[in-house]
């Protein structure tokens, strides 16, 4: 499962601070309902910047990357030169206004993830 993190629990310190131990209820939600414990989690960090305590949320992503099994944490983001913002001639712009900006990042993340990572995790 490919999860890419909004910034609505970022806009307030309760929700960011609530934000690991609600993540990890629902992983445990997902994966319980569908009977798959070791289904795999891909976790982008949140990517627009508008809220108060990305930092936080963030934080507790990568924190979730570790804690939980069969959960990683990765930025398909980290290479490009700008986001959400067209700048004349670059190619790596990409929005997440629209489906196809999302659908950008949803191959970026695909891309950045590093397939022998749950081999090594596994409980």
């Amino acid at each position: 499962m490919f999860w890419l993190q909004v910034e609505s629990d970022s806009l307030k310190v309760k929700y960011a601070n609530a934000y690991l131990e609600k993540f990890k209820n629902f992983i445990a939600t997902v994966r319980g309902e569908l009977q798959v414990p070791d289904l795999p989690v891909v976790a982008s960090p949140v990517v627009w910047r508008t809220g108060k305590k990305v930092d936080v949320v963030n934080q507790a992503l990568q924190r979730a990357g570790h804690e939980i099994p069969f959960c990683t944490c990765i930025d398909p983001l980290e290479k490009i030169s700008c986001f959400g913002v067209q700048i004349a001639g670059n190619d790596d712009c990409v929005s997440p206004e629209n489906a196809a900006g999302v659908l950008d990042i949803g191959q970026r993340m695909g891309l950045a993830f590093p397939v022998d990572s749950f081999d090594k995790r596994k409980p």
